[in-house]
């Protein structure tokens, strides 16, 4: 469990930047 939470840690940061890049361009459209 310790293992896959690290990978979330991981994981999740770099799913939040993707989030973050895709909010402004659907704005500016």
């Amino acid at each position: 469990m310790i293992e896959f939470s690290s990978i979330r840690n991981l994981v999740t940061p770099h799913f939040f930047k993707q989030k973050n890049k895709f909010v402004p361009r659907e704005t500016n459209l």
